[in-house]
């Protein structure tokens, strides 16, 4: 009896480390897929550029441009425009929430272009694969408007989430108390003072559409 035993633990070890290979292995593939070929440059970011016009040109996700920013030069955009609200989204491609960002992004450019001007920031970490994943969400999702991911001012960390965290308090003092998270917003008036700051639709007594209830009609 006691032998049996022995073996069913002896079988049970070993199914489970070559489970644990097998992990290994498949999770080595998963990122060996995910690397982008090295003779494609625009899978690096790119100038800072103000730049934000759509490109109707676009068909291919290689072709959408992903810009490096940071706080020093998304203030000194602010600034230049005293017309215009602005609207700033912090996100990251992974995050499940993206999608239904875009989707409200592009709508409301359709609906208040004339109106609002939209800054979409990754806080990714800079590097290729991650740069091409964000340009297959945008191209998979028809948003082909240039958009910026944080410079290397602000150090990589495992949660892509903290270098969100730091740009933003770096551009808005206020936001410090709120938790870490993505999509994050912040919405400036022509004058730049700041009428909302955090997660678009949750917890908030605000309704999901703040650029409504703020802009109006």
């Amino acid at each position: 009896m006691k032998i049996r035993f022995f073996l069913i633990c002896i079988l049970i070890l070993a199914f489970t480390s070559c489970s644990s290979l097998l992990v290994r292995v498949g999770n080595i593939g998963n990122r060996l897929s995910e690397s982008p070929k090295r003779s494609k440059k625009n899978f690096h970011p790119l100038p800072f550029s103000a730049r934000s016009e759509m490109d109707d040109s676009v068909t291919s996700f290689e072709e959408i441009a992903v810009r490096l920013i940071n706080s020093a030069q998304l203030r000194s955009m602010l600034t230049q425009n005293d017309s215009s609200y602005k609207y700033i989204c912090i996100f990251t491609s992974g995050c499940k929430g993206t999608p239904g960002e875009l989707n409200y992004i592009k709508r409301s450019r359709s609906e208040r272009g004339q109106q609002v001007q939209f800054f979409l920031i990754s806080s990714d970490n800079i590097a290729p694969y991650l740069v091409q994943m964000i340009q297959k969400k945008l191209y998979s999702h028809h948003y082909f408007y240039p958009v910026y991911i944080i410079d290397e001012q602000i150090k990589s960390f495992l949660d892509d989430r903290k270098r969100g965290e730091l740009f933003r308090n770096q551009i808005c003092p206020d936001c410090k108390n709120d938790i870490i998270g993505v999509p994050y917003v912040l919405l400036f008036d022509q004058q730049n003072k700041l009428l909302f700051h955090g997660y678009r639709g949750f917890k908030t007594e605000l309704p999901a559409d703040i650029i409504q209830y703020f802009v109006g009609k």
